[in-house]
């Protein structure tokens, strides 16, 4: 449901609504008639002019927004709650998941005739009816619906026959309370989907019912997820509370992730997990959500044994447009690909931002992670035409890497055609819009294991395997590099395998790469400079091979780690925790 729509400053949406200001209300429909779907929160578009009575937007927009049949969940203001809270007492409990139907608001707010007006046009659901009912009840007036039409009493229930209705009131509550327990799906009374006061979730089946809501929760113990454990679309903001979520490994946990989580665990039970093409152990895709101080633990061998290319991400598979921060991951994985498919492995993440996509180059984000995960990928099958991707952080970026450390040994064993590997990216590319991908301030301590046979070629970088236009800055290598196989098919820099670039002819401009202030230590005899390979693209898509490389390479041979590690811009600790 939660979606990025427009510019539309959501703010601005509630602010004319409680102000009852139709001209910047107007505004914001005429830019982008998108925000007549919006559900702030719990509270779609209508049932928030209702709460606050904002009778010139309900004269000129009820009609419109009775007709909207589904929401696009944005947060929900705080204010909104409070009045709410003050609104619905008893009644609060009722709405921790879902909307509140603009028939239940005027229930609420005690507008009977108004209510009983409009009750055809709204069309309450049953759900939603029936709470209707509830709140004149427990109010001791006698309301019923029949044919389509509310009826409600005008006088209240005598004082014996109220009595009655809340008794049995109470006893269905209490009814459908034991039920839920027994079934382990009802969320703690304490706490009321707020930030400081979240919903608690005890179960997978509560953690599947929170996940389609706006509201906050926190785990209160760790949870052992079935292997089909499967979420579509995440909204909720989730606090693992430092919590543990078992997981199969062969599907994500969460198709779509539009809301937050953070302070969990993932650890992977399976050992051995058949793939068939794009993996990914907890998330497949990020749409405008987040992922913050969060762990991964996986010791497993993944194995394609069927035609088709193969794309994998140890937590998340594709970051389009969110944030993934404070993450670390351990472990062991080996990818193991027995035809000629192309494959692609990212330690954290495997696309950021996707080529194609046109995403804004600063949505797609990874920021202050660490890969310890030991990643072995091996290609038996490989043909001439087999591309191989690996890289410690993220298979292929054009979003932002910045602050990031790999740890591990990245192991690539082929027999056959290319193959671009780094510690932090194995391929740095653009996407169709000519944002150029940033590459900042990430350090790189692990060790490349790298075998060539036959007729693979292998480019490799400590921080990049292959570039593609990109801004690569202020990045730092003490990665250690062994080659195995046929070495002069092995092309290892520094910094960069491979760094394509392009020059101006006549009227056509294309950009250069931006690779500047980067440090590297030789730790091998393969390591000769700071790029191993550059290519400059005229328009005959002719290689050109410049004298001068476009850095400034600093070889700092003779520093130690410790001195590496304390330049300034890694000075900001990780926090993502022990994994």
């Amino acid at each position: 449901m939660s979606q990025t729509l427009s510019n539309i400053n959501t703010n601005t949406m509630v602010n004319a609504i409680q102000s009852d200001d139709i001209a910047s209300f107007e505004t914001a429909v005429t830019q982008s008639p998108e925000v007549l779907t919006y559900a702030f929160g719990r509270f779609p578009v209508l049932s928030l002019c209702y709460l606050y009575k904002s009778t010139a937007i309900i004269k000129k927009y009820e009609e419109k927004l009775v007709k909207v049949t589904y929401h696009n969940q944005v947060e929900e203001p705080q204010q909104a709650y409070a009045k709410f809270k003050n609104l619905a007492g008893v009644h609060l409990q009722k709405y921790t998941t879902g909307y509140v139907h603009p028939a239940e608001m005027l229930a609420l707010l005690k507008e009977t005739a108004y209510l009983k007006k409009k009750f055809g046009v709204l069309k309450p659901n049953e759900s939603a009816q029936s709470n209707i009912l509830n709140v004149y009840a427990r109010r001791g007036r006698s309301a019923k619906i029949d044919l389509g039409n509310l009826i409600v009493a005008d006088e209240p229930f005598s004082f014996k026959m109220r009595l009655l209705g809340i008794a049995a009131a109470s006893v269905i509550t209490l009814f459908i309370i034991l039920f839920s327990v027994s079934m382990g799906v009802v969320f703690s009374s304490i706490g009321f989907g707020t930030e400081s006061s979240p919903f608690a979730i005890y179960s997978a089946e509560q953690l599947r019912l929170a996940a389609g809501t706006n509201s906050h929760y926190i785990l209160r113990n760790d949870i052992d997820l079935p292997d089909d454990f499967i979420i579509d679309n995440f909204v909720a903001r989730l606090d693992g509370n430092g919590h543990t979520l078992y997981v199969g490994g062969a599907a994500p946990v969460i198709t779509t992730l539009r809301g937050r989580v953070r302070n969990i665990h993932i650890q992977v039970r399976n050992e051995a997990i058949e793939v068939e093409g794009r993996v990914s152990f907890f998330v497949y895709t990020i749409i405008g959500g987040s992922i913050e101080n969060a762990t991964l633990n996986a010791n497993a061998t993944l194995t394609k044994s069927a035609h088709g290319a193969v794309v994998f991400g140890g937590l998340v598979l594709e970051n389009t447009n969110g944030s993934i921060e404070h993450v670390r991951i351990s472990g062991n994985i080996e990818i193991v690909s027995h035809y000629a498919s192309n494959v692609a492995v990212g330690g954290i993440v495997g696309v950021n931002a996707f080529m194609g996509r046109g995403i804004t180059r600063n949505n797609a984000r990874v920021l202050h992670s660490q890969n310890d995960m030991h990643i072995t990928l091996r290609a038996p099958g490989a043909s001439a035409a087999t591309h191989l991707v690996l890289g410690g952080i993220a298979a292929a970026n054009s979003g932002v890497l910045q602050g990031n450390l790999n740890t591990a040994t990245l192991t690539l064993s082929t027999t056959n055609g290319l193959a671009d590997v780094g510690g932090i990216v194995g391929f740095a590319l653009t996407d169709q819009l000519a944002y150029y991908g940033y590459i900042l301030e990430n350090g790189s301590f692990g060790h490349l294991n790298l075998t060539a046979t036959g007729g693979a070629h292998i480019f490799s970088g400590g921080i990049v395997g292959w570039a593609h236009h990109a801004t690569i800055n202020r990045n730092f290598s003490l990665a250690t590099v062994s080659v195995a196989g046929s070495p002069t098919h092995i092309h290892t820099g520094g910094i960069v395998g491979a760094l394509v670039t392009s020059i101006q002819q006549g009227y056509w401009q294309y950009p250069y790469a931006n690779v500047a202030n980067n440090y590297y230590v030789i730790q091998s005899p393969y390591i000769t400079h700071g790029v191993s390979a550059m290519y400059a693209h005229n328009m005959q898509g002719l290689p050109m091979f410049p004298d001068a490389i476009l850095d400034t390479w600093l070889n700092l041979s003779s520093a130690t780690e410790s001195q590496i590690r304390d330049l300034p811009f890694f000075r900001q600790p990780l926090q993502g925790g022990n994994a």
